[in-house]
């Protein structure tokens, strides 16, 4: 049985001025990587301070993921540490604990896309001691979540 794949493509599910916001703060992180990037290739006599700009890119990264979290708990119901069990279109299936989400550039396309980030679960679908760290990049996927009762919930995007 094949699954009933959803479009959680980012235009189609967020506020234009939340998505916008989302990508500025993208940028800003991007920039500042970038910066750090440049500076560690300078002579070391001419680095500047290279542990301020970090801790100002790993702030902007942080900010950029936590409002990516807050639209997905709104359009999606879902939040941190959330079971989830993926399958993208193609056949490419996963189960995770979710950590982190992101905006990404889909490169085959131009187009945005999510970034689910987390840590795998064992074999039998439980949660483990190891740091195995997994996710899946997607637009169109079928996605459902674990409930605390242990029973399997469908995710649908919510339709702006």
């Amino acid at each position: 049985m094949d699954p009933e794949f959803d479009d959680f493509t980012p235009s189609r599910i967020v506020m234009p001025a939340r998505l916008r916001l989302l990508r500025k703060l993208r940028e800003k992180a991007d920039k500042s990587r970038e910066a750090v990037r440049a500076n560690d290739e300078l002579p070391r006599e001419a680095q500047r301070d290279n542990d301020a700009l970090q801790a100002r890119w790993r702030a902007e990264v942080a900010r950029a993921e936590e409002e990516a979290m807050a639209i997905v708990r709104e359009t999606l119901g879902i939040g941190q540490y959330s079971v989830l069990h993926m399958i993208r279109e193609g056949g490419y299936e996963s189960w995770f604990q979710l950590r982190s989400a992101n905006l990404m550039r889909d490169f085959a396309f131009n187009r945005e896309a999510w970034y689910f980030d987390g840590t795998l679960l064992k074999k039998d679908k439980s949660l483990g001691a190891g740091s195995r760290r997994g996710g899946m990049g997607f637009k169109i996927a079928f996605m459902e979540r674990r409930r605390l009762d242990g029973h399997w919930e469908r995710v649908r995007p919510i339709e702006r």
